[in-house]
């Protein structure tokens, strides 16, 4: 089974948070929600750090709210991979990071395969293994030190960037 996370979500249904979130626990379901359900999808709601949200109208809520909402779906349906679609879309810095250190904790905790596009390579840099990058209409893929180079962050973006190393980190800087 695979869980997806868009990077846009609407629903024309006046869901509330919790129920948004137990709808990634469909596969697991009868025909109504169990305690073992609920409890899952409470777990990814403290996990994602949004009770403050649990029961409000998720239509009623801003696109970094949805966004988290959705990534707490995806933990909650229990699978073993995890497809993001530009997970850190609509999120302020703190929350990108939040978002990344989650996903990162449970690609490496629970053993979830997780598969983002990412359009910063510096958050390549800090939460990928492994990189796939779109080269002149071919995939290509590697390791982060065979990928995320100033010849390819060039042919990718049509951005000419140094690649430095910062507290034994690498960061890439755009030439402005």
């Amino acid at each position: 089974m695979v869980a997806t996370v868009p990077q846009l979500y609407n629903t024309n249904f006046n869901f509330t948070v919790l129920e948004m979130i137990l709808l990634g626990r469909s596969p697991h379901i009868g025909y109504v929600p169990g305690k073992d359900d609920i409890d899952k999808a409470d777990e990814a709601i403290e996990k994602i750090g949004i009770e403050y949200l649990r029961d409000k109208e998720f239509n009623r809520l801003s696109g970094g709210e949805r966004q988290l909402v959705m990534i707490a779906r995806a933990i909650a349906q229990d699978t073993e991979v995890i497809l993001l679609d530009e997970p850190t879309s609509y999120l302020d810095l703190k929350n990108q990071l939040k978002v990344l250190n989650v996903v990162k904790q449970i690609n490496s905790s629970q053993k979830v395969t997780c598969i983002m596009t990412l359009h910063d390579p510096n958050h390549a840099l800090m939460y990928s293994d492994k990189i796939v990058m779109f080269k002149n209409g071919t995939l290509e893929t590697g390791t982060i030190e065979d990928m995320i180079n100033a010849r390819n962050i060039y042919e990718v973006y049509g951005v000419k960037a140094d690649i430095v190393k910062v507290n034994n980190k690498k960061f890439v800087i755009p030439d402005y």
